[in-house]
């Protein structure tokens, strides 16, 4: 927090011809929707406005609203939703393998993660955790100008989630995927999607 808040307006008339000595009032409210603060902009450049917000380091996170008024009888002749919140950045990555071959229904692959923080030491002791989904695809990357099954039959996504697993002192976790199970197999082709999570990260395949 601590940050400046720039917005840009430009001011034109019906011919999109710039707007000059039009003065103008930038409105932030907070959440809450009290009022923030009011900043006046009376010197335009080809219609061109720029607004510095301050934001505190003690504003309250979440949506706050920018109204551009011209005539506070007319209400705002613009407005923008404006998100305010915490930034951290990333810590760590990691790699999602799972053997390229195959997988038919019944199966149960194992897929790998090799987690690192970002100044290099192995991601250990971290909770892994996702879910695989099984749904249907029309096309495949082998027939590429085919579409398969079909394209009147439905099948809705199964969804299946992951045990819970840890990476050990490497930032390697070994995962079991449990296939979702189907009572009738469609038509269409099926595809896996595996989506894992870890403390700020996020790996799909």
């Amino acid at each position: 927090m601590g940050e400046t808040i720039f917005a840009t307006v430009l001011t034109r008339d019906a011919q999109a011809r710039a707007i000059n000595g039009l003065p103008l009032v930038a409105v932030l409210s907070r959440p809450d929707g009290a009022e923030y603060s009011r900043t006046l902009s009376a010197n335009a450049v080809a219609g061109g406005h720029v607004f510095a917000l301050p934001v505190g380091r003690q504003a309250p996170r979440g949506a706050w609203r920018l109204d551009v008024i011209a005539d506070p009888a007319q209400g705002p002749v613009a407005s923008q939703t404006v998100l305010v919140e915490d930034f951290l950045p990333d810590r760590i990555e990691f790699d999602l393998n799972i053997a390229d071959a195959n997988i038919a229904l019944g199966d149960i692959p194992t897929a790998q993660v090799d987690a690192r923080y970002l100044f290099g030491a192995p991601a250990s002791d971290l909770a892994v955790e996702g879910e695989l989904r099984l749904r249907t695809a029309r096309t495949l990357e082998a027939h590429i100008g085919y579409l398969f099954g079909r394209y009147d039959e439905r099948f809705n996504t199964r969804t299946s989630y992951l045990d819970p697993a840890r990476t050990d002192a490497q930032g390697r976790a070994q995962i079991s995927l449990t296939v979702p199970e189907v009572d009738e197999v469609p038509s269409q082709p099926l595809e896996l999607a595996l989506v894992t999570r870890m403390p700020k990260g996020l790996a799909v395949r």
